[in-house]
C-alpha cells in the first residue's frame, strides 16, 4: 500500500539541499552518508563508492576540509573511499 508513496531524495538532491541551509544559515552543513551493504551491492554490479565520490566531486566536495564525513560498517569499502577521495 505504500508503494510510491513516498519519493527518497538523491545524494545530488541532499547536498543541494545542505548547500541551500548553509547559505541561508551563515553555518556550516554537511553531510554524513553511510554506504549500506556495499558487498552486496558490489556483488550485482551497483558498487556504491564511484557513485557517491562522482557527485562529492561535483559538489566541490573532494576534499579533506569538505562538509563530509563517509560512514560504513564495511572496512574494506571505506579503504577503496580512501583511496579515491580525500573526505574524511
Amino acid at each position: 500500500i505504500y508503494n510510491g508513496r513516498y519519493r527518497i531524495p538523491t545524494i545530488e538532491q541532499i547536498i543541494r539541499l545542505v548547500k541551500r541551509q548553509s547559505r541561508l544559515t551563515g553555518r556550516t552543513v554537511g553531510i554524513y552518508p553511510e554506504t549500506k551493504h556495499p558487498t552486496y551491492h558490489r556483488s550485482l554490479r551497483l558498487s556504491l563508492e564511484r557513485r557517491l565520490v562522482r557527485a562529492l566531486k561535483t559538489a566541490g566536495w573532494n576534499r579533506r576540509r569538505a562538509p563530509v564525513f563517509v560512514q560504513s560498517f564495511e572496512q574494506s569499502n571505506l579503504q577503496r573511499l580512501n583511496r579515491m577521495t580525500k573526505v574524511r
